[in-house]
């Protein structure tokens, strides 16, 4: 109580702090223990989707989006034989702790030492607990690396990510969990974005490989017979294992470590010297300020490093580039002309003593003195450590697994199904005259849905080569991995002529065959046979466009190799042709473009200047409802080089049974009367007065064509212009047969003095009787019931009565016409 009382502590505060002093005992203890148990989590949180990997992370929508999916352990066996090893977890995850190249999913085989987690480039890899950078470099094998060490559960392990496309953080940096520090790529050795992920225990360099020393075996004995597999269970821990138990894998390890002494000798015979420690306390930079023997050292310390390829020598100017080198990749300095640049100066001697001292550990030096001239480092002591490991591994057998060869061609399967591959000429035609290049567009299109497509950019499932003879034509590239702004280019160049075939092939998958020719001479080629591309079915007055391809004697398209034969485009009487020239590059435009009626003409001559680049393409127009054959005609020998029937429809439903039947083909055939737009004529529809007058138009027209006077030309032209204006007022009411009588009197007859009645129609007026007269007589009237009596002048007419009455007037008043004076 004393003592209390000299402390001014009440006896009611002793519980308040005994109970903050076990607290803060309770609290530091508690702090100890999490400081060796740090939260895990997985190295990625989403991934793209699969048909969406080989595009840009940043990029996707979030359809193309979803979260990692996990893989367990327990369920390696259950997904190797789903749906025949080929599945979405298969495929994420494309190499597994242990693989080996040749067959996937075979784990406890081979030496891949990790996963990789496949998915789009740009995806964000997370730290996957609290740790310090130990590694961020660039590696020839691993591409762009990061290696932390972590305490976890009081055992140092490291993380590795591989392949890497960025790197946010340097060596030495403290990081946190889930700090997002580089992103996904398919750098160094890779043959696609992924994320390459390892699990090292405390070892002396990573991420762990395979050392000679520990599996002096080839590359084949180590993959394919498994071999070594003890070492890498040693070393490595099965990644997914380690993430799924929140690192429990590590409480099955037990960890020796030993101090062993070892005396160090240089394999290096042209060194005198004896290397000594002290160079790391020295700055040197050039030869006149340093000694030879610390120029010698250094040079000595950078060629065990692996940075230093020339001799050991005097000269420091030898080296400089050397040390620049490394400075670079251990971000020393930032650019070659930075201050320090080159000098082994006190923060380069610190990271170099740290690299060779790691070095030097990991020697597997000869003791036997003999061998060598001087010994460099005697009696060191370094640090080995040596893990038992307590644990099982997950086997499964390599029957029925698929090989990477069988998954790649499966990728590739899918890949064509999702996209579309498109080569695109800068030429038209795979002819290529012996003092041009051929350059071919490869464009590829991801296919949305059935109407919308977006451009591919990235890496392809696999590489994308050439095959042929090449002998005959060189191709650059021979191979592409990667479509970059959208699309890449294929150069062709001529050796020598001949024919030959380019096959393209993604993978082992030939998506294309091209069969090209070189050609030395174009004077001496001439077709030797055409090709038609249309369709044979025509209507009557309808336009269609036909391509008519030229070819060789190998059936080859000739396209762009001039000739000077002369064809003639035989199409009788029975159809006219209007040919259409433009730019090759404009086919399209030229397959679209319509001809003025005035540009169609009967059996018209072909030569090469008809032609686009050896293509032809004209619109034929059906005049005539009989069957003809349109024909090319080469017109030297009137040999036929290709000729094709043409089958030329009437309108539809018109029936041959139909009263004015023949008189309505023969307006059709003539162009005086016309169809609708569906293709029917649509006979028993009743006409309007703007159809009416375009159909006199018609027959004027028709008639002006058949004289030869001026005068009487003139006189139809006048009536012409006469029938325009009366177009103009747009009427669309219906006609009857005292209307039409009227109009076609007007415009059609020019001289009704000697008409005779020979009709006489009992609803008629004089007047109008005799109107009807000029066209009709006694042998030519209406059909119906009463048509030899009646005219019934207020019915109104349909479409195939016009026709018959056209036609009535037409062969009167084509005889008064040409009769006149």
């Amino acid at each position: 109580m004393l003592v209390i009382k000299s402390l001014k502590i009440r006896p009611k505060k002793i519980i308040s702090l005994v109970t903050l002093i076990s607290f803060i005992v309770t609290t530091s203890f508690t702090f100890n223990v999490d400081a060796g148990s740090n939260d895990i989590i997985y190295p990625i949180k989403k991934i793209s989707k699969l048909e969406c990997r080989f595009e840009d992370f940043d990029k996707l929508s979030s359809s193309c989006k979803r979260d990692l999916p996990i893989l367990h352990p327990k369920d390696y066996k259950k997904y190797i034989k789903q749906n025949w090893g080929y599945n979405e977890y298969t495929r994420i995850y494309t190499e597994l702790w242990g693989a080996s190249y040749k067959y996937w999913w075979d784990v406890g085989q081979g030496w891949h030492t990790g996963i990789d987690i496949a998915t789009a480039k740009w995806t964000p890899v997370y730290n996957i607990a609290k740790g310090t950078v130990i590694v961020a470099k660039t590696d020839p094998s691993r591409g762009k690396i990061v290696s932390i060490k972590h305490i976890i559960k009081w055992k140092e392990i490291i993380s590795n990510y591989a392949h890497l496309s960025k790197i946010n953080v340097v060596k030495w940096q403290k990081v946190n969990v889930g700090l997002k520090i580089w992103e996904v790529g398919s750098t160094g050795n890779s043959t696609g974005n992924h994320l390459h992920f390892q699990i090292d225990l405390k070892y002396t360099f990573h991420p762990y490989y395979y050392s000679w020393k520990a599996c002096p075996y080839s590359y084949y004995k180590i993959t394919e017979s498994g071999i070594c597999f003890d070492e890498l269970a040693t070393y490595t821990l099965d990644p997914l294992d380690f993430l799924e138990n929140k690192g429990a894998i590590l409480d099955k390890l037990e960890i020796i470590t030993t101090t062993t002494t070892k005396t160090i000798i240089s394999e290096e015979k042209n060194i005198v010297e004896w290397f000594d420690m002290s160079i790391f306390n020295k700055t040197v930079h050039n030869e006149l300020n340093s000694s030879i023997s610390d120029v010698k050292s250094v040079q000595k310390i950078y060629k065990d490093l692996g940075y230093y390829k020339g001799s050991i020598n005097w000269k420091y100017q030898d080296i400089e580039k050397s040390i620049i080198k490394y400075q670079l990749d251990d971000k020393i300095i930032k650019t070659k002309y930075d201050n320090w640049a080159g000098w082994f100066g006190p923060k380069t001697r610190a990271h170099t003593k740290s690299s060779y001292l790691l070095y030097l550990s990991n020697l597997n030096w000869k003791t036997d003195k003999d061998d060598f001239k001087k010994v460099y480092i005697s009696n060191n002591n370094f640090t080995k450590n040596t893990v038992i490991v307590k644990r099982d591994i997950v086997k499964i057998e390599r029957k029925n697994i698929l090989t990477r060869e069988e998954i790649e061609a499966r990728e590739i399967n899918e890949f064509i199904k999702n996209n579309e591959i498109n080569f695109k000429l800068n030429k038209a035609g795979w002819n290529i005259k012996t003092w041009e290049t051929l350059k071919i567009t490869l464009d590829i299109q991801k296919i949305i849905n059935r109407k919308k497509r977006r451009a591919f950019k990235w890496m392809l499932p696999s590489g994308l080569t050439f095959e042929l003879d090449e002998k005959t034509i060189s191709v650059f590239p021979k191979k592409i991995t990667h479509i970059t702004n959208w699309k890449r280019e294929i150069t062709l160049k001529w050796l020598k002529s001949g024919n030959t075939t380019l096959k393209i092939k993604l993978g082992n998958k030939v998506i294309k065959i091209i069969k090209l020719k070189v050609i030395w001479d174009i004077s001496k080629i001439y077709p030797k046979t055409v090709k038609l591309i249309w369709s044979s079915n025509i209507k009557l007055w309808e336009t269609k466009t036909i391509i008519w391809l030229f070819r060789d004697s190998a059936n080859k398209n000739m396209i762009k190799l001039p000739f000077n034969w002369t064809f003639i485009l035989n199409t009788w009487d029975y159809s006219k042709v209007c040919i259409k020239k433009w730019e090759l590059k404009n086919l399209s435009k030229i397959y679209k473009s319509e001809c003025n009626e005035s540009d169609f003409i009967k059996n018209p001559e072909i030569s090469y200047k008809n032609t686009v680049n050896w293509i032809l393409v004209f619109d034929i127009k059906a005049t005539s409802s009989k069957y003809s054959t349109i024909k090319m005609v080469w017109k030297k020998s009137w040999n036929t080089y290709a000729s094709k029937k043409i089958i030329v429809s009437l309108p539809k439903w018109l029936n041959s049974k139909y009263t004015y039947y023949d008189e309505t083909v023969d307006m059709l055939e003539k162009g005086i009367v016309s169809w609708t737009k569906q293709w029917y004529f649509m006979e028993n529809k009743l006409l309007i007065e703007k159809d009416a007058l375009s159909w006199i138009e018609n027959t004027l027209i028709e008639i002006k064509a058949k004289t030869r006077k001026w005068d009487t030309k003139a006189q139809i032209s006048k009536k012409l212009m006469e029938i325009k204006r009366d177009k103009g007022r747009k009427s669309y009411k219906n006609i009857t047969r005292k209307t039409f009588l009227e109009k076609a009197h007007k415009y059609l007859i020019v001289n009704d003095n000697n008409v005779g009645i020979s009709i006489d129609y009992k609803d008629l007026e004089d007047f109008d009787d005799r109107k009807a007269n000029t066209i009709f007589d006694k042998d030519n009237t209406w059909k119906d019931k009463f048509g030899d009596t009646h005219f019934k002048p207020n019915q109104k007419m349909t479409r195939w009565e016009w026709a018959y009455l056209l036609s009535k007037a037409l062969n009167k008043t084509s005889k008064l016409y040409l009769t006149l004076k």
